[in-house]
C-alpha cells in the first residue's frame, strides 16, 4: 500500500501545482495581461509550460489518482474559457493545458480502477465455511482469480488436497470452486433449458447474469451457491471448465450434427459455456478440462465391465470419443488439458490414483492440479517447465506479459 502511495504521490502533486498555477494566472491575466517581448502575454507562456507538466505527469506516472485528474481537469477547462477572452496565444495554451489535463484524468481512471482490484479485500468476501472444509482464497497477495466450473472431482473433495485448495497453492490464486456433484456439462432431457439447468450450461447462464443462480443450484449445492454469492466474476483471470463422465454416465448425446451449438449434446454445451464466457468476459482466459481415464463395475457385484477406451454408453460411444470432442476447442483463445491421454493414469496404476475408478485419490488429485496449474500459470504470460511442481519453480519471477 506504501508503494502505491509513493507511485501515486508526484503525478498528483503535478496535477495540483498546475491547477494553482492556472488560477494564478487567471487572476494575472485579468488584472494586467501585460505583454512579454515576444509579443504573446505571460499567460500564454506560463499556459504552455503548464501543458507540458500536465503532460509529463501522465507519460511518466501514469497511477494519478483519478479525483486529482478530474480535478484538474475541470481547474483547466475553467482556464480555457477564461482565457478565452485573451489573446489567441493564451486560448491556445489553455486549451492544451485542458486536452493534458483530460488525458491525465483518463489515464488515472483506468489506473486507478486497476489499483482498486490490487486492493480488493477477498478475505472480507469469503463465506463462512462448514467444519472440515478448507479455504481455496490465497489471500490479497493472490496473483490471480480463478472460477472452476465443474463436477463431482471438484465438488466431492474439499479438504486441504481437492482441487480447489491445490489450485490456490500452486498457482497462487483466489479459487472460487463451483463444482456440482453429478453434474452434466449438458442440459439433461429432464430440464427446460439452460437457464433452469443444474449443468455446466445453467452455471455459466447465472455467471454471466442470464438467470437467477435460484434456479441452478439445488438445496444439496449449498456451498457452491455461498461460494457463486461471494464472487465478484469480474475479476476473472482464468475460467476451468470440466466435465464428461456424467455426460456419459446419462447418456447424454456426444454432438448434434444439425444443431452443432445444442446445449443437450456435449459438444453444444462446451461451445455454450465457451460462448458465453468470452463475450460477458473478453480478457478472462478459458481453460476446458477432458475427463480423465475411468474404469466401470457392476453395481452389488463389482465385476469389472471395462475402461474409457472400450466401454460404450447406449449412446454408442466411449470416454475418450468426450476427450477428441473436447480437444476440439482447444486454440490460441481456449486452452485444453489433456487429461484422459498426459495425465498419466492408466489401468497400470489406476487401483493407486482412482478412489472407485472415477474419482481420483489425493495423489491423482495432486498430479491433475500440478498438470492444470502449469496450463494455468502460462496463460497468465509466467514460464514454467511441462512436468515441473509448482512449488518447484521460480516462476513468479518470469512474468513475460500482461
Amino acid at each position: 500500500m506504501r508503494k502505491k502511495l509513493q507511485k501515486y504521490l508526484v503525478p498528483i502533486l503535478i496535477i495540483g501545482m498546475a491547477v494553482c498555477l492556472v488560477a494564478g494566472i487567471l487572476i494575472g491575466m485579468k488584472v494586467s495581461g501585460k505583454k512579454t517581448a515576444s509579443g504573446k502575454t505571460d499567460a500564454s507562456s506560463r499556459l504552455t509550460t503548464i501543458a507540458a507538466a500536465a503532460s509529463a505527469a501522465v507519460t511518466q506516472a501514469p497511477d494519478a489518482a483519478s479525483t486529482a485528474a478530474q480535478t484538474a481537469e475541470t481547474s483547466s477547462a475553467t482556464a480555457a474559457s477564461a482565457a478565452s477572452t485573451g489573446s489567441s496565444d493564451a486560448q491556445t495554451a489553455a486549451a492544451t493545458t485542458a486536452s493534458a489535463a483530460a488525458s491525465g484524468a483518463q489515464a488515472a481512471g483506468t489506473d486507478t480502477q486497476d489499483a482498486g482490484k490490487d486492493n480488493y479485500d477477498y478475505m472480507a468476501h469469503q463465506p463462512q465455511l462448514p467444519d472440515g472444509v478448507v479455504s481455496t482464497l490465497y489471500g490479497n497477495d493472490g496473483l490471480m482469480q480463478i472460477v472452476c466450473i465443474g463436477d463431482s472431482q471438484y465438488a466431492n473433495f474439499k479438504g486441504a488436497d481437492g482441487l480447489g485448495a491445490l489450485l490456490s497453492h500452486y498457482c497462487k490464486a483466489n479459487v472460487f470452486n463451483l463444482g456440482l456433484g453429478g453434474a452434466t456439462a449438458a442440459v439433461t432431457p429432464t430440464e427446460g433449458s439452460a437457464s433452469v439447468s443444474r449443468s455446466g450450461c445453467g452455471v455459466v447462464s447465472a455467471i454471466c447474469g442470464d438467470t437467477s443462480p435460484d434456479k441452478v443450484f439445488a438445496s444439496e449445492d449449498s456451498y457452491a451457491r455461498s461460494i457463486f454469492d461471494s464472487c465478484d466474476f469480474t475479476r476473472t483471470d482464468v475460467f476451468v471448465i470440466a466435465f464428461g463422465v456424467n455426460d456419459y454416465l446419462r447418456n447424454i448425446p456426444l454432438t448434434d450434427d444439425n444443431m452443432r451449438t445444442n446445449v443437450r449434446a456435449y459438444r453444444g454445451a462446451l461451445a455454450y459455456m465457451v460462448m458465453k464466457l468470452q463475450n460477458k468476459f473478453p480478457n478472462a482466459q478459458i481453460v476446458v478440462v477432458a475427463p480423465g481415464y475411468c474404469q466401470f463395475f457392476e453395481g452389488g457385484t463389482g465385476a469389472y465391465l471395462g475402461d474409457g477406451n472400450i466401454r460404450k454408453n447406449k449412446q454408442g460411444y466411449t470416454v475418450s470419443d468426450l476427450v477428441d470432442v473436447a480437444r476440439n476447442f482447444a486454440d490460441n483463445n481456449v486452452g485444453f488439458m489433456d487429461t484422459y491421454e498426459l495425465l498419466g493414469i492408466n489401468s497400470y496404476n489406476a487401483k493407486e490414483m482412482l478412489l472407485d475408478g472415477i474419482h481420483m485419490t489425493p495423489k491423482g488429485r495432486q498430479l491433475y492440479a500440478q498438470m492444470l496449474s502449469r496450463i494455468i500459470i502460462r496463460s497468465q504470460g509466467y514460464s514454467i517447465g511441462e512436468g515441473v511442481n509448482p512449488d518447484d519453480a521460480d516462476w513468479v519471477a518470469t512474468k513475460t506479459n500482461g
